[in-house]
């Protein structure tokens, strides 16, 4: 998980700008959805405007889907997973 959330920090643009040189990052970057939540959010605070609101959008419902389907998940396992903790 260490090895995963660090190479997500490193391909997500968040202190430097999305357009970059390199057309394998440019791509991975695109592709990735981190870059769609964390910089919309950080553009419309720092500019007051956001460019992919489609894209921040789609993100940010799928994100929602996931963590309402792992709650509900977790709701259910929840009793179980305590009896055999006890």
């Amino acid at each position: 998980v260490d090895i995963v959330m660090g190479l997500l920090i490193w391909i997500t643009p968040i202190i430097y700008s999305q357009r970059s040189k390199n057309s394998l990052l440019s791509t991975i970057m695109e592709w990735n959805p981190l870059t769609y939540l964390v910089g919309g959010v950080r553009d419309v605070v720092l500019q007051g405007q956001m460019e992919y609101w489609d894209r921040f959008g789609i993100c940010s419902g799928i994100a929602l889907g996931v963590f309402l389907v792992f709650w509900r998940l977790f709701y259910v396992s929840e009793p179980y997973v305590i009896e055999k903790m006890i």
